[in-house]
């Protein structure tokens, strides 16, 4: 029987596998104490167990609001996440907060995570610049 919710067809490792993958390197290769935003919040949440903070507001409410108002960027100068995960290509919806002058200022690609089909930045500094 398949599942409603993976692709369980593809040869492929399914999506599911793939953010736990990703999550358990975040886990494995981050401070505790790091947070990560990313869209993939349930899967990677749990095998990251890192503060997650949800681009499309599941678990950070705010984003939320920022999204209503077609605003996908705000969420950014709001939490400044320690990582950022994003598929590779980059969604559209990530292409307006990673082409920011902020963005390119404060986090740059984290070259040690393996994964072909997603991108980690991480932050360049321990301070923010504007």
């Amino acid at each position: 029987m398949k599942s409603l919710f993976l692709n369980t067809s593809n040869s492929e490792e399914n999506s599911f596998n793939n953010y736990e993958n990703v999550g358990k390197w975040i886990n494995k290769n981050t401070n505790i104490n790091s947070s990560i935003g990313c869209i993939e919040v349930g899967t990677i949440g749990y095998f990251s167990n890192r503060k997650i903070i949800d681009f499309c507001g599941l678990v950070t409410p705010l984003t939320a609001k920022y999204l209503a108002n077609n605003d996908t960027y705000s969420w950014i100068l709001t939490y400044k996440p320690d990582y950022v995960f994003t598929h590779s290509p980059i969604w559209e919806n990530m292409e307006n907060v990673v082409n920011t002058d902020f963005f390119k200022k404060n986090y740059i690609i984290d070259e040690r995570f393996p994964y072909d089909k997603f991108l980690l930045y991480k932050r360049k500094y321990s301070y923010w610049i504007n």
